[in-house]
């Protein structure tokens, strides 16, 4: 055999094992994070979908840094999508979306996809 097609099956058998963890136990030893969620009314009606709401959840420390969360009652782990208004980080505010998207909001609920808005920390402009 060829010394150069050992050399290169060899290096791809070490490429292809230095691709595993060498750990094929899939649980994990970290916790997952839990958010305290203060679940609530929807600001928009959500007829014929089962879903929780939660506002106002923080995700950092600043005042700006909420999230509104709505969540779809399904069975299995479902995708998330997150909408971040516009208003070139000068202005704008999540409370606006839910009724500006609440057809988009329930066709995800009712595909089991979760959706959510976020403000964040806006320029101030001198």
């Amino acid at each position: 055999m060829n010394p150069t097609r050992i050399i290169l099956a060899a290096l791809l058998g070490l490429a292809v094992a230095g691709c595993s963890n060498g750990n094929n136990n899939n649980n994990s030893s970290q916790p997952s994070p839990v958010l305290d969620l203060s679940l609530s009314d929807p600001p928009i009606a959500l007829p014929d979908t089962s879903a929780s709401f939660a506002a106002d959840v923080p995700y950092d420390e600043g005042d700006l840094q909420r999230f509104d969360i709505y969540m779809p009652d399904c069975d299995e782990p479902t995708p998330l999508v997150i909408y971040i208004h516009g208003g070139g980080f000068t202005g704008g505010d999540k409370g606006r979306t839910h009724e500006e998207h609440a057809d988009e909001i329930r066709e995800f609920l009712q595909s089991c996809v979760a959706w959510a808005t976020i403000n964040y920390t806006l320029l101030v402009i001198p």
